[in-house]
């Protein structure tokens, strides 16, 4: 995806380099603030996936023909839902339920990770 949404102008290009990851950046320290929401099941890793998959479908949503704006989408997309979401965080969270054999919590907190952002997505998109 990068490849194809990058500038062929190489300074333009290193902007939009330089853009994804500063937006990818600021987006990382709002995700680890909000991860830190725990309870019977990680809510703020769920919430993180949740906002970045609707943050892209309403990108989308708007803005289906994605050659037509590549960059913002790049920056966008890859920068700000990329630092957003978490995958390692998510990971994390099964190694530590599993090692402590909470195996529901576990398949409930992936079951989460994957329902929760997947209908925020579809709804989203749906609603456009």
């Amino acid at each position: 995806m990068i490849q194809s949404t990058l500038p062929s102008d190489p300074i333009f290009a290193i902007a939009v380099v330089l853009g994804i990851g500063i937006l990818g950046g600021i987006a990382s320290v709002v995700r680890a603030s909000i991860t830190q929401w725990r309870g019977v099941l990680p809510w703020g890793t769920m919430t993180v996936n949740t906002l970045a998959a609707v943050a892209i479908g309403f990108w989308f949503a708007f803005f289906p023909n994605e050659s037509t704006v590549g960059w913002v989408t790049a920056i966008l997309v890859l920068g700000f839902a990329g630092g957003l979401s978490t995958f390692s965080t998510l990971m994390g969270d099964m190694v530590f339920y599993f090692q402590r054999g909470r195996m529901m919590q576990m398949i409930f907190s992936a079951a989460g990770n994957i329902f929760l952002p997947l209908t925020g997505l579809l709804v989203i998109t749906a609603s456009f």
